[in-house]
This record gives structure tokens, C-alpha cells and sequence, in this order.
């Protein structure tokens, strides 16, 4: 049972050539003079019992591919020692191994050597045809160093220098120029890093003729053999470059995604092509940016957000709340009729994966705790964690450049004499979002995917169409997605952000806010005890102050809806990055009169000083309790002065003169004349004092 089997003892190697009733006959493996050695199973058995001999596996293989000289070869050799096979196991005695083999080397056509070899090797490797194939693999001393302590090695130098033979030393130098220079700087060529080499040298050797340097080709054949392409590549290309566009891709995205909604992916890109505006065509209003949401496990795309604003979580906020709802409604928006089963991905998904961006901040807390999705994010410039919604990028937007204008062109428009592809364009937003939709709609529900990696479980006539595989996915994996109704998924998809209460109504970034709800409760009442909160929660969306959500704390269904207060009517409309401008020019405005306030009160108070400085030199010469005397009168007195200089008349003056009033003729009624005496001042007033 042990025949044939190689084993390990004493740190040698052994192959049991013949196993007999009560012993065995053993060879040496990597003795060039061994020859057959006998050993009682007993001894062998303790041996093996003791765990003094340890079986390993089989140490010489057999080439795939055998040429016809190989052949021919083996077949000679196997003919010429089939005489002395035949006598096993007379042939491991050692008396008649040599008459068997004086014997057929007399009777053959090679020498006595020739068997003697064949045959060792022969028990050596196997005891089979192939065991006397010739051992190619061991010619030329592959992998070791030749060094000559004389002439250098190799060709000749075609100019008939004699050259110099490669040290240890000059290796160390040309190690320290690959890995110092070549491996460092990515624009430094192999050329380039043999001539630091040739300076290194020459700095070391100086009294070397120059005609003794090693050569180029020399330098070129160290790097060559010591390096391979796959290490130089990954030494000389950063480290987040060679995972993300490098390395070997061991899995796919769709392992361990067991169906639709397991996991979405979403990113943004700038879009190469510019819009123009709905208003007036001839306005170009820049290139927008397309949001993209897409199921791994299906690669359909559930979501797309297309428009001018920039990537953010709001942005990103508005594909999602598209790829969690339904669809119809949005697509007749832009003049796209469909129905459900057309684009069926309608829930919240298990999972969400992005790049540190949008994903990444507070706000997407919200994702967690109110939508129950988990979160995660790729890392730094690996595309490839989310390589689905990545490809898809490219393949719409190749999709519609041959059908668009104002596409952006790889060279540099702006070019003296060059083509302003800006000139070209001629859709606008709406039209253009009405031609993603179709171009998304088409490869939704007719395009395969291509090396789509199915599972063991799904039918093989299933065609790898992604609403194919959706709809398959629904109805035959764990369902994932998750129904909410569309307003609790705007509420939770907004930012939340605090506000402050006061009688005056509902701060947020400086704009007052009012709620029926919080009026009803008397928050906004002019007393100390209205109940009322110091801070609420509130959802807003940036694009329009009119509205903000105030939420309650742990609640992610109830929320009051608070309007624009008419303290802040002057933001209607507005967005809130406009309105913190419009703040920022109004405190600009206050910081300057503050200051011109500051100076002019300056003034004022150097000139009150002054004044009172003055009047303080003149003192009363009178006793105190004759200036506390006759206040009253002193009043009246100084009241007729004031009169005198501050009565009014409205009588045109001629020359500086007053005109003459014109006569008045009494009429004569019969009756006796009333006094028309008009009251005084003091009658009217009265006597303040």
C-alpha cells in the first residue's frame, strides 16, 4: 500500500520502489549515486509509529505539452532498460545489478554509464515512461547569478571597449537608481534613471575610464530580471490609483445582494453638454447636473434627479425622493406617458451607498432614523465600490450626443480660431430632461446587461434585461423595498436645522416665521407664562424661505407648517443662500453707520464738554436762596422773551416791511357788535407750571 509513495526521514528523501511480505526496497531521491536499500517493515513501522517518517507529496510532475524529440527520447531510454526492469527485484541486489548491466551494455547500442543513469532515474521519479524524460528544467541555471571574477559576461561590446563585469557592488548601484529615482518619479524613464546611475558611478569610481562603465544594456538586463511588470506598476502608480483602476477585481457588485432594493448606489456628474434658458432661447444658462440612483442587484436605475443645481445633499435629496416614489406623474411632467409596470421601482431600499459627500454629514441622519436605510460610503478614488452608477454615466451620455447640440468637445474650444461649442446649444432643461428619461426608460426595459453574473438560483432563460430581472427579483427573493407615503418622505428627506421662539414668531437664519398651530397654543402671546419653547426642530428647503416644517422631537410623522411672517415679507420668493446674502450686504450697511455714529458721537460729546466748560466760568453771584426765589415768574418772564423770538406771521413783507392790511367796512345789521376777542396763548395752554 506504500508503493511508489515518497516520504521524508532524517531530512532526506525516499521512494519505496518494491514492497514485499515482510520489507520493502527503498531509493534516495536527490543522490546521484544511490542505488536500491533494503528495510524490514518492522524497523520501517517504527519508524513511521515513532513519527520519524513523514509522507509528502509527489515531488516531480510530468510537463503538460511534450515535444516530438522529447518523446522520442524518453521512448530510447525506456526500451534500452526494459530488460533490466524486468528483473526487479533481482536487480536490487548489488552483484547482479552489475552482471544485468555489463550484460545489456555489451548487447546494446550505448555505454554502461548510459543504463547505470536511466535506470537510477528511472526508480527516482516515479518508476514510469515519463520518469526518464529529460530534465530540461534544470539547464541553464535559471533564477542564479552568474559572476565572472574576470571578463564580463555576456555579448561582446560592439565598439571593442572591454567592458566590466557586474559586482555585487555595482548592483547595489543600480538597485539605488530604479528604486531611488525610476520608482519615485512617475515622468522619470528608464533612459533617464540609467544616466543618475552613470553619475553615481562615476562618483564612485572615479579613476574608472569611462569606457569601463557598465553598460545600458547591462543596466537594462539587471532591471529586467529583477523586476517584474506587475511590481514596477504598483511601486510607481499611487496607491488609490492602482485599487481603483489597477488591482485585480476578485468579486462583483451583486454578491450578496439577494434582490431589488438590497442596496441603491447614487452619485452626480457635470453633464458635457450646455442648456439653454425656457425663457429665451438665445441665453446660454451653463451645463447641468445629473443625479443618478441605481438597484445593484437589477442595475436598473430607479432615480434621476436633472437640473442646475449643484451636487448637495438637497440635490441628492430630490433623486432619492424620485427613486423611493412613483414615477408616473413625473414623467407627464415632461411629456412622457408610462404607467407603473414601466418603471415599477417604487419604496425605500435596504441600503444606500455613496462617496464621502452628500451622504456624509448630519443631515443624512435622516436616512437612518426616520427611513431605517443603511448608509454607507466608498472609499477615496474608488470608483469601482460603486462601478454600476459610475458606468452608467458614460453610457447616457453616449447615448445623446449624437442626437444633441452644444456637446462638450475633448479639445479646448476657447482656442484662438477655435469652435465655441457653447454657440451650438439649443435645448433646454425641460427638453433635455424629457430625452434622459426616454434614453433611461429604453435601457430599463430592453437592453441586456452585459456580464450580468447570475446566481445559482435563477433560471437560465432568464434574459438579463434590468425590469426582466427586477420584476424576477419581486417575486421569487426576499422583497427589501419599503412603502411610505410620498409627504412623509419629503418631510424626512429635507434638512433640519434649530430654530428660536419668541413672542415675535419663529427664528430661522434670521427670518421670523409664524404658525397657526403655535398661535393657537399661545406661543406668540406678550406674557411670561405662554408655555412656549426656547428652540424647535424645523425642515426646510433651501430653495424657498416661504415655508419651513417645525418638527417634534422624536417624531418623524407630526409636524406644523409655519409660513413667512409679514416682518419678513421682503424674502418672499426667495432662496436661503440669497437671503444670508441679502444679510450679509444689511449687516455691512449696519457695521458702517455704527461707525459713522461712533464718529459723530465723538464730536458731540467733545462739544457738549466744551460748552458746559465755558458756562461753568460764569457764576451766579447771587445767594442760593435767592436764585431758589421767584422760579415761576422768572418762567413767565423768560417765556415773553421766547415769544417775542419765535412768533410766527404770515404777512407777505415788501421791502422788508409788512404790507398794509386792506380796510374792513362793516356791515350794519341792526344788531349790537360782539367782542371778537381771541383767547390768549396762556388760555389755551394753560399754566404749565
Amino acid at each position: 500500500m506504500y508503493l511508489n509513495r515518497v516520504f521524508k526521514f532524517e531530512s532526506k528523501l525516499f521512494r519505496i520502489i518494491y514492497e514485499g511480505i515482510d520489507h520493502y526496497w527503498l531509493i534516495q531521491l536527490k543522490d546521484n549515486n544511490a542505488w536500491p536499500e533494503f528495510i524490514s517493515q518492522v524497523d520501517f513501522d517504527d519508524y513511521y509509529e515513532n513519527e520519524e517518517i513523514e509522507f509528502i507529496s509527489e515531488p516531480y510532475n510530468t510537463p503538460s505539452v511534450l515535444s516530438e524529440s522529447t518523446i522520442q527520447k524518453r521512448d530510447e531510454a525506456y526500451q534500452a532498460i526494459s530488460p533490466l526492469i524486468e528483473q526487479v527485484p533481482s536487480i536490487f541486489d548489488k552483484s547482479a545489478r552489475n552482471k544485468l548491466l555489463s550484460e545489456t551494455a555489451n548487447n546494446g547500442e550505448h555505454p554502461r554509464i548510459y543504463y547505470v543513469r536511466q535506470l537510477r532515474k528511472y526508480f527516482q521519479q516515479g518508476m514510469t515512461p515519463n520518469a526518464l524524460l529529460a530534465n530540461y528544467h534544470n539547464s541553464g541555471a535559471r533564477g542564479k547569478l552568474r559572476r565572472s571574477g574576470g571578463k564580463k559576461v555576456g555579448r561582446k561590446i560592439k565598439d571593442g571597449s572591454q567592458g566590466i563585469p557586474i559586482t555585487d557592488e555595482i548592483c547595489r548601484l543600480f538597485e539605488l537608481a530604479i528604486e531611488g529615482h525610476y520608482f519615485t518619479k512617475k515622468e522619470m524613464t528608464l533612459a533617464k534613471t540609467y544616466v543618475k546611475f552613470y553619475g553615481m558611478f562615476l562618483s564612485n569610481y572615479p579613476k574608472i575610464p569611462k569606457k569601463q562603465v557598465p553598460t545600458k544594456d547591462q543596466f537594462y538586463y539587471f532591471y529586467y530580471k529583477n523586476y517584474s511588470k506587475s511590481q514596477v506598476i504598483k511601486v510607481r502608480t499611487p496607491q488609490k490609483i492602482y485599487d481603483n483602476d489597477i488591482r485585480p477585481i476578485n468579486s462583483t457588485s451583486t454578491n450578496l445582494n439577494i434582490g431589488p432594493g438590497g442596496r441603491y448606489e447614487i452619485d452626480a456628474t457635470i453633464v458635457d453638454i450646455y442648456l439653454v434658458s425656457e425663457l429665451d432661447p438665445d441665453l446660454i444658462v451653463g451645463r447641468p447636473t445629473l443625479y443618478l440612483v441605481k438597484d445593484v442587484f437589477s442595475r436598473m436605475v430607479v432615480g434621476i434627479y436633472v437640473g442646475f443645481e449643484s451636487a448637495s445633499w438637497v440635490t441628492a435629496t430630490m433623486a432619492m425622493r424620485n427613486a423611493f416614489c412613483d414615477k408616473v406623474e413625473f414623467c407627464k411632467e415632461f411629456g412622457v406617458d408610462i404607467n407603473s409596470a414601466d418603471w415599477p421601482s417604487v419604496g425605500i431600499p435596504a441600503g444606500m451607498m455613496a462617496d464621502k459627500g452628500e451622504l456624509l454629514g448630519n443631515q443624512a441622519d435622516a436616512l437612518v432614523n426616520a427611513l431605517n436605510i443603511q448608509l454607507s460610503n466608498s472609499r477615496s478614488y474608488m470608483g469601482s465600490d460603486k462601478g454600476g452608477v459610475e458606468r452608467s454615466f458614460n453610457t447616457i451620455q453616449t447615448s445623446f450626443k449624437p442626437y444633441a447640440d452644444g456637446i462638450v468637445e475633448p479639445v479646448n474650444g476657447k482656442k484662438r480660431l477655435g469652435h465655441r461649442y457653447e454657440l451650438d446649444a439649443n435645448l433646454n432643461l425641460k427638453q433635455f430632461t424629457r430625452m434622459i428619461i426616454r434614453i433611461i426608460l429604453h435601457r430599463n426595459n430592453a437592453l441586456e446587461v452585459e456580464g450580468y453574473d447570475f446566481a445559482r438560483d435563477m433560471p437560465m432563460d432568464l434574459p438579463s434585461v434590468p425590469i426582466q430581472l427586477w420584476n424576477w427579483g419581486i417575486k421569487n427573493r426576499t422583497g427589501r423595498l419599503r412603502f411610505k407615503e410620498e409627504n412623509y418622505i419629503k418631510l424626512n428627506l429635507l434638512p433640519q436645522s434649530k430654530a428660536t421662539v419668541s413672542d415675535k414668531g419663529i427664528k430661522f437664519r434670521g427670518i421670523f416665521y409664524t404658525s397657526a398651530d403655535a398661535v393657537k397654543a399661545g406661543w406668540f402671546d406678550r406674557t411670561g407664562e405662554t408655555g412656549r419653547p426656547a428652540s424647535v426642530i424645523v425642515s426646510f428647503d433651501p430653495r424657498c424661505v416661504d415655508e419651513i416644517y417645525m418638527r417634534f422631537k422624536g417624531d418623524y410623522e407630526n409636524y406644523w407648517v409655519c409660513k413667512l411672517a409679514d416682518r419678513s415679507r421682503r424674502f418672499r420668493s426667495l432662496s436661503f443662500p440669497e437671503v444670508s446674502f441679502l444679510n450679509s450686504i444689511k449687516s455691512k450697511v449696519s457695521k458702517q453707520v455704527e461707525q459713522d455714529a461712533l464718529d459723530t458721537e465723538l464730536e458731540l460729546q467733545n462739544e457738549l464738554e466744551a460748552q458746559q466748560k465755558k458756562v461753568k466760568q460764569n457764576k451766579s453771584k447771587q445767594s442760593n436762596s435767592q436764585r431758589l426765589k421767584g422760579i415761576k415768574s422768572n418762567k413767565k418772564e423768560e417765556k415773553k422773551l421766547e415769544r417775542a423770538r419765535t412768533v410766527e406771521t404770515l404777512s407777505e413783507k415788501v421791502s422788508g416791511e409788512a404790507k398794509p392790511q386792506a380796510e374792513v367796512i362793516e356791515f350794519k345789521t341792526g344788531k349790537k357788535k360782539k367782542k371778537y376777542k381771541l383767547p390768549s396763548i396762556e388760555d389755551l395752554l394753560g399754566d404749565d407750571d
